[in-house]
């Protein structure tokens, strides 16, 4: 079933980092090839870019370029049938520090420079993205600030009689309730 598969991968990707912590290298190598057949077979693909990351982490650990170059390759296929709104700058981002711990692996100074390149101007547009959304929150701030010190002017306005400046008899029945 495609949820078993899932729960499958996930529990081997698990085992394989363990593996890669506790110095059992061999044991994640061994088991790799399966790993790769379950994420590149499921039908469940709620979880695509977590696998992929996962798979590309243990894959560069391992020195599987080969199989490092297959996940970013299918990365790029699902990168293509979205617009970049529906997948988001954080997975565009990590997907190109994967191509740059890739190129670096293979050691390829030219595509290196040009992912490089790529990585800089994602990291300019999530950074001025992050600019828009931290203005927008401090501007919705200012508003609520606003409309509590108008708020505020108006529970001062209901209790005091405008033409003395004295506490009306809203005032006075409020302090009498708190007594």
């Amino acid at each position: 079933t495609p949820g078993m598969e899932s729960d499958m991968f996930h529990f081997l990707a698990v085992q394989s980092n363990l593996y890669m912590k506790t110095d059992r290298r061999e044991l994640a190598q061994e088991g790799f090839p399966h790993l790769m057949e379950l994420a590149f077979n499921a039908e469940d693909r709620s979880d695509f870019w977590d696998d992929m990351e996962m798979l590309g982490n243990l894959a560069l650990e391992l020195h599987e370029f080969a199989a490092m170059k297959r996940v970013l390759y299918n990365m790029e296929i699902q990168l293509h049938m979205f617009s970049e709104e529906q997948i988001g700058l954080d997975i565009q981002v990590k997907i190109q520090e994967m191509r740059l711990a890739y190129c670096k692996g293979i050691k390829d100074e030219k595509s290196l420079r040009e992912a490089e390149l790529a990585y800089i101007e994602l990291c300019k547009k999530q950074y001025l993205e992050g600019k828009r959304t931290r203005a927008a929150a401090i501007d919705y701030k200012i508003q609520l600030n606003m409309q509590y010190e108008e708020n505020v002017q108006y529970k001062k306005q209901i209790d005091i009689d405008q033409l003395t400046g004295v506490g009306n008899r809203y005032k006075l029945e409020k302090e009498y309730k708190t007594l």
